[in-house]
């Protein structure tokens, strides 16, 4: 996935003329923390958001006459959400925020050569990798939606009807795998987020068996109580801790009472969300 700093570049690159606009200041309660960024053009369309809402408007108003004027200076505002102000601004979170304005013109060399170096020392995190290993119902609404929320997703699978761009347009990567041998297929690192959700109880102790080997961020499996205690059985017998088995999360997502393959989707990506919202906050492996 392409992050937003490198597609604003790449407009840049092309000789347009951008706004970008930033939060350089927090305090309180916002929608969205500092280094949040949006980019605005001269017929007004966005790209990126700095929360939404009317304070997100009035800066696109801004940004807009910003940039039609031409080359300037960076111009600071700021954005009181404050009890007072959240009526008028049609908000509900109260605190402040400092925008900068910054204008970013494409058709200077030296701009855009200056712009280039600032994306290259502001490179956002990589977007989160997750193995979804089995491409059945749950995985074919789970995928468009980790894609929706900047997770890349390789989808794993040894049936080629299940398995391809038809069911999984939003997927980054599709591959088609023997169970038996998925070291050939699954190239897990430690920072790597594993779902799993394959066809049987057999393909689900094959794939937890090997995530557990690869140690990634996160191991999540559906099922019932039933089939992970047939899993965690065969686990243990092949030497693995109670303690190593139980660090997965099973089942898998947020307690949303989710019962249909759409609602189970989103449970598991408000708990994949999370866990990268706490790692990021943390800087290790969240529990």
């Amino acid at each position: 996935m392409e992050n937003f700093l490198t597609k604003i570049l790449r407009h840049v690159k092309d000789g347009e003329q951008i706004e970008l606009v930033e939060i350089t200041g927090a305090k309180g309660s916002t929608p969205r923390g500092v280094g949040a960024r949006m980019a605005v053009w001269a017929d007004g369309r966005t790209e990126g958001t700095i929360g939404g809402g009317n304070v997100e408007y009035q800066a696109g108003l801004k940004a807009k006459e910003l940039v039609c004027g031409g080359k300037h200076e960076p111009v600071y505002e700021e954005y009181n959400l404050g009890p007072k102000e959240m009526g008028n601004l049609g908000m509900v979170c109260g605190g402040n925020i400092t925008v900068e304005f910054r204008y970013v013109d494409g058709q200077n060399p030296q701009v855009v050569e200056a712009f280039a170096d600032f994306v290259d020392k502001n490179r956002e995190e990589a977007a989160v990798r997750v193995f979804v290993f089995g491409a059945g119902h749950v995985s074919q609404q789970l995928v468009p939606v980790l894609a929706h929320v900047g997770f890349d997703c390789i989808v794993l699978d040894d049936r080629e009807e299940f398995a391809n761009r038809v069911c999984f347009p939003q997927a980054e990567e599709i591959r088609i795998c023997d169970f038996d041998h998925l070291e050939e297929t699954a190239d897990i690192t430690e920072a790597d987020y594993v779902v799993i959700m394959t066809r049987g109880h057999e393909w689900d102790y094959v794939a937890q068996s090997y995530a557990l080997r690869c140690k990634p961020q996160y191991i999540g499996v559906m099922g019932s109580r039933h089939k992970i205690a047939f899993v965690t059985k065969r686990l243990l017998g092949d030497g693995f801790s109670l303690e190593e088995i139980q660090s997965c999360h099973m089942p898998i997502g947020t307690d949303i009472q989710a019962e249909t393959p759409e609602e189970i989707a989103i449970s598991i990506a408000g708990e994949l969300i999370q866990t990268r919202a706490k790692t990021r906050k943390s800087g290790k492996k969240a529990e």
